[in-house]
């Protein structure tokens, strides 16, 4: 995860590249129920003052954070999983519900195309960076025209890595070892 970008924009044809790469991640049932919002230079600034408080933004530990010429704003609609696992090809009325879905493969379906969107930045020699959208879902989404039936899973930072990066909590532990994550035929 980048944590200090250059304010140097990011190129619409490698831009265009990265989220047609990450929206031909697979969805539940081919629901496609993931939208992008992307946002640079005005927009970007309003997102920053609606996502976040001047305490967060004044920290000297995000200044890099705010410099990043691209976010997107990764989304879904619960709904359409619904309304697609309604119709004949699926005919399934155990799923017909938002709520009566066992698992809400429409935030999982989010996660596939974060990683598709991460994955595709740094193969373009991006860095990137997911933040999560922890306050003000509401009024960002009324800044930004988002319906809202809509939710907002998270918000994928992009641009060219400024050095030094500074080290965030999570990169100071130890990832678990692979014998301890992995479990071949049983736990």
């Amino acid at each position: 995860m980048t944590r200090n970008f250059t304010e140097d924009p990011v190129d619409d044809e490698t831009l265009d590249r990265i989220l047609k790469l990450g929206i031909k991640s697979p969805s539940a049932g081919f629901t496609q129920g993931v939208d992008l919002v992307v946002l640079k230079a005005w927009d970007l600034k309003r997102y920053w003052t609606v996502a976040t408080t001047q305490e967060w933004r004044d920290s000297t530990s995000r200044k890099g954070l705010l410099s990043a010429p691209v976010a997107v704003m990764v989304t879904v609609e619960p709904e359409a999983y619904s309304r697609r696992y309604s119709l004949e090809d699926k005919d399934d009325e155990r799923l017909t519900s938002v709520d009566s879905w066992p698992v809400p493969y429409w935030w999982i379906d989010a996660g596939i195309v974060i990683s598709q969107l991460l994955l595709a930045a740094s193969d373009f020699e991006l860095g990137a960076c997911l933040l999560g959208t922890f306050r003000n879902e509401g009024e960002i989404k009324a800044s930004f025209s988002i319906p809202e039936a809509t939710r907002i899973c998270a918000t994928v930072l992009m641009g060219y890595r400024k050095l030094p990066d500074p080290l965030s909590s999570p990169s100071r532990r130890p990832r678990r070892p692979f014998d301890e994550v992995v479990h071949f035929g049983r736990w």
